[in-house]
């Protein structure tokens, strides 16, 4: 039975500003693993062959890397603020579409990304129990099945989020040629793996606002 206290608000207009602005981040993030790969192979030739023209450029590229990756941190930031408005009217609307006895709440939900050490696991608990719910054709919607596509995009946002912070952890505070390539590298993969997932929540959300549209319709 529908919740009538709850009004299904449409988050077509919110899914759209996703794809725009995660497909944007994940080409900056993809661009940064590009220009990653071209500053470590500057720096491997300037490992076999001392150069000041060598040095140089590799010093440019990593300026041009740093400068594409402080737009890529406030794009970043852009689409966490619009992903919480989504995920928050997600929520209720699942909760619109008849799905009762939820566990997260919508403020919850959100709010399950900032609580430490329960944020480790939560936000894929509020996510697929969206999915679950917004899926489920059954009154014990908790028995339908989820998503492998969520599981594997927690997987990777967790990896790049706490691999980026050890790998700046570990850094040496002089890193010699072949530390600081070892660095780039870790830096590069994080990159690479979370532009990846960038797509899958892309993929997971257009997934979600298309079946709620589709069940509501059928009330």
């Amino acid at each position: 039975m529908t919740n009538t206290n709850i009004k299904f608000s449409s988050n077509s207009i919110l899914v759209s500003f996703i794809i725009l602005f995660f497909s944007i981040l994940s080409i900056f993030k993809l661009s940064l693993v590009v220009m990653g790969i071209h500053s470590l192979s500057i720096l491997n030739d300037l490992i076999q062959v001392k150069s000041e023209e060598l040095k140089t450029g590799f010093i440019d590229s990593l300026g041009f890397y740093d400068l594409v990756n402080s737009y890529s941190s406030s794009i970043y930031i852009l689409c966490a603020v619009i992903f919480c408005f989504w995920m928050y009217r997600a929520n209720k609307n699942t909760r619109m579409l008849g799905i009762v006895n939820l566990k997260f709440s919508p403020s919850l939900a959100v709010g399950s990304f900032f609580i430490p050490i329960l944020s480790l696991y939560w936000p894929y608990k509020a996510i697929k129990e969206i999915w679950k719910g917004s899926f489920s054709e059954t009154v014990s919607w908790q028995d339908g099945s989820s998503s492998p596509l969520i599981i594997l995009w927690w997987l990777c946002f967790l990896v790049s989020i706490i691999g980026t912070q050890l790998a700046k952890l570990m850094k040496p505070a002089s890193p010699s040629p072949s530390e600081f390539f070892n660095f780039l590298c870790g830096i590069i993969s994080m990159q690479l793996i979370s532009a990846i997932s960038m797509i899958l929540i892309t993929i997971i959300v257009v997934s979600i606002n298309k079946q709620q549209n589709k069940k509501y319709k059928r009330l």
